[in-house]
């Protein structure tokens, strides 16, 4: 997961942080493998950057890209709109994966390639 190191302010922290925390800890609870982790994307001079995008991948299966929050507000009360695909055969999830790698090197400004190699060799992912 990418996430924001910090909230907006302390009204922000207080509503949004809090029920993101508990979230967060109820993945821990249930990473049997000790796969989940959370990252806070930094720019080159090593100051964090608000991460706004929502972009879900779930084992190249299914991909939801939206505009919800986990929280009562956009659960109960918000317009969201949160288009998902999902793939039905190996050609389908060869195509989420490929969207999965495309985003974050772009970011990272490195080789889609690049960032598997890196995934495969650090434990904390599954790829």
């Amino acid at each position: 997961m990418i996430n924001p190191l910090s909230a907006f302010g302390w009204l922000e922290e207080h509503v949004m942080g809090s029920a993101r925390d508990l979230r967060l800890d109820m993945v821990r609870r249930v990473d049997r493998y000790g796969r989940f982790g959370i990252f806070h994307p930094v720019n080159a001079a090593g100051e964090p950057i608000h991460v706004h995008a929502k972009v879900l991948v779930v084992d190249d299966r299914l991909i939801r890209i939206g505009s919800s929050n986990i929280n009562n507000r956009s659960m109960g009360f918000d317009t969201e709109c949160d288009p998902a695909i999902e793939a039905s055969g190996a050609e389908g999830a060869a195509i989420i994966a490929t969207m999965r790698d495309d985003l974050p090197s772009e970011h990272l400004d490195c080789d889609a390639s690049a960032l598997r190699e890196a995934a495969r060799e650090c434990p904390i992912f599954c790829v």
